[in-house]
C-alpha cells in the first residue's frame, strides 16, 4: 500500500513540475514529462483499487486534475500569444509590402 501511496504522489509531484515549467514556457520538457506521467499513470490505474484505498486515490486524481486544468490554461494562453504573433507578423508583412508600394508611387 506505501508503494502505491509514494507512486501516486509521485505522479502528483509530476503534475505540479509540468505546471512548473508551462509557467517557464519549456513546452519540449512539458511534452516529455508529461508522456512519461501518462504512462505512470495508467500504470497505476490498470488494477482494482484496493478498499482502503479508494479515498486517497480520489483525492490523488482531483490533485492531478486540478494540476491538469492548470496545464491547460497556460497552454491555452501560449496558443493566443503564438496566434497573435503570427497574425502581428503577418500584418508587418502587409504594412511593408503597403509601403513598399506607395513609396513607389511617389
Amino acid at each position: 500500500m506505501a508503494s502505491v501511496i509514494r507512486a501516486w504522489n509521485a505522479v502528483i509531484a509530476q503534475s505540479k513540475q509540468l505546471v512548473s515549467l508551462a509557467e517557464q514556457g519549456q513546452w519540449e520538457e512539458v511534452e516529455a514529462l508529461l508522456s512519461e506521467r501518462t504512462r505512470q499513470i495508467d500504470q497505476l490505474t490498470g488494477g482494482d483499487v484496493a478498499p482502503g484505498q479508494a479515498d486517497a486515490v480520489r483525492g490523488f486524481i482531483a490533485q492531478i486534475q486540478q494540476a491538469d486544468k492548470a496545464l491547460e490554461t497556460l497552454a491555452q494562453a501560449r496558443r493566443k500569444e503564438a496566434l497573435d504573433g503570427l497574425r502581428n507578423a503577418g500584418n508587418a508583412g502587409k504594412m511593408k509590402a503597403a509601403y513598399s508600394r506607395t513609396k513607389r508611387g511617389f
